[in-house]
């Protein structure tokens, strides 16, 4: 499992900073910097692995492909049928994998 928290700037340890400064990224406000760490059961928290980060991306970019149209029609989040959810899912069509939106 991968966790992404937003945090205080008093808890982004080192290690994060570093991170953030070699990326270039800056960030305002109190509680604004993201904490990404991965939860294996029976264990603490702990950095990602490459692959892991690999994932959170992709899974953060499609968050937003998905968020992206309720922002203009907020009416979207609300089910059309109570056993239903909002969610994207990846098929494979031949030689090329797409993203599709269900």
């Amino acid at each position: 499992m991968r966790a992404y928290r937003v945090e205080s700037s008093r808890d982004v340890t080192k290690q994060d900073r570093a991170v953030m400064k070699r990326l270039v990224l800056r960030f305002r406000g109190e509680i604004a910097w993201p904490v990404c760490r991965s939860h294996r059961h029976g264990y603490l928290f702990w950095y990602l692995t490459r692959d892991e980060a690999k994932l959170l991306t992709v899974a953060l970019s499609q968050a937003t492909v998905v968020a992206s149209p309720i922002r203009q029609h907020p009416d979207l989040i609300e089910p059309r049928q109570p056993s239903q959810i909002l969610t994207r899912r990846r098929v494979k069509d031949g030689t090329s994998v797409e993203w599709i939106g269900v």
